[in-house]
C-alpha cells in the first residue's frame, strides 16, 4: 500500500474494470470462504474502462474488500459492485458489507492516518489513507456511507476521461 501512495513512476494505461474486478474476486474467494463470508460480484453491463495504474486500483479494491471482510461477522456478505455513474461520465466501484457499520460521526475520520476502528493490534490505520491517496491521484473520490441494508459502503468514483492530466498528479493543488 505504501509503495503506491508514494510511487510516482508507475505508468498509466487503460484499465478494464470488469476484468480487474473478476480477477480480484477470484483471488480473494478462498480467503472469504475460510472466514465463512460470501463474496458477491455485481457488474454493470457494460462496465466502463478508465485510464490509470491498474495495480494501484487493484490495491484499493483488495484493501476495501479485506476491510469489509474484517468488519463482517461469519455468515455475512461483502459485495463488490462496478458500474457506470448515473451521468455516465465516471466509473463507480462500491464495496458494501453486512457488518455493524461505522457511526456517522466517525465516517470522515476513517481516512485519517493512523485512525482505525479495529481492535488494538489488528490495524495500522493506514490502509484507507493510502486508498484515498491513490484515488486522489486518479482524480477520483472515495467516500464512506451507510450500506443499503446496514453495514458500510465505500463508493469510489473515477473519471472515464483523465481530463488531460496524469493520474500521478494530486487532484488538489
Amino acid at each position: 500500500l505504501l509503495r503506491f501512495a508514494r510511487d510516482e513512476q508507475q505508468d498509466a494505461g487503460p484499465i478494464a474494470l470488469a476484468a480487474l474486478a473478476k480477477g480480484t474476486v477470484a483471488l480473494l474467494l478462498r480467503t472469504f470462504a475460510t472466514r465463512r463470508l460470501e463474496l458477491k460480484l455485481d457488474l454493470d453491463s457494460p462496465v466502463p474502462s478508465i485510464v490509470g495504474n491498474e495495480k494501484a486500483i487493484e490495491t484499493v479494491i483488495v484493501n476495501l474488500l479485506l476491510n469489509a471482510a474484517d468488519a463482517t461477522p461469519p455468515g455475512g456478505t461483502v459485495t463488490l459492485t462496478v458500474r457506470a455513474s448515473a451521468d455516465h461520465e465516471a466509473a463507480e466501484i462500491l464495496v458494501s458489507d453486512t457488518g455493524p457499520g461505522i457511526p456517522a460521526s466517525l465516517r470522515e475520520r476513517v481516512f485519517e492516518p493512523f485512525f482505525t476502528t479495529k481492535e488494538a493490534g489488528r490495524g495500522t490505520g493506514l490502509g484507507l489513507t493510502v486508498c484515498r491517496s491513490i484515488i486522489d491521484r486518479h482524480r477520483g473520490t472515495i467516500r464512506l456511507d451507510a450500506g443499503p441494508g446496514g453495514g458500510c459502503r465505500f463508493v469510489v468514483t473515477l473519471p472515464l476521461e483523465p481530463l488531460g492530466a496524469s493520474w500521478k498528479e494530486p487532484a488538489y493543488s
